[in-house]
């Protein structure tokens, strides 16, 4: 079953919030969220006729990936997603949190 607010919350942020028009790309980064919410803001951008990209994120991965990242990866990783930005033209951020703890043993420069 649907929750109303999802579908609220998606509706601001693409209507009111960042103003989405017809045919723009708009880049969604969900972060440890549950499905509903990336997937109301789908269709929400759909609606207004604008195009959705997704990057879906779990801490637990990151954690995964930043014990053992090279400077080369982090470059690598900055450079693709600066390249991906280019292409937007908005951008819009969903974090959440199951652990608050999950990355506190990575080495801050690591992070």
């Amino acid at each position: 079953m649907r929750d109303p607010r999802i579908d609220q919350l998606a509706r601001q942020l693409v209507r009111y919030s960042t103003r989405i028009k017809k045919g723009e790309n708009v880049l969604i980064d969900a972060f440890d969220v549950p499905e509903e919410v990336p997937i109301a803001l789908i269709r929400e951008i759909r609606a207004v006729k604008a195009k959705p990209f997704v990057n879906i994120h779990q801490s637990r991965i990151a954690r995964e990936m930043g014990m053992g990242a090279t400077e080369d990866q982090y470059q690598t990783i900055a450079r693709l997603g600066l390249e991906q930005m280019k292409e937007m033209h908005a951008y819009i951020a969903i974090r959440g949190s199951h652990n608050i703890n999950e990355l506190s043993d990575v080495p801050g420069q690591k992070m």
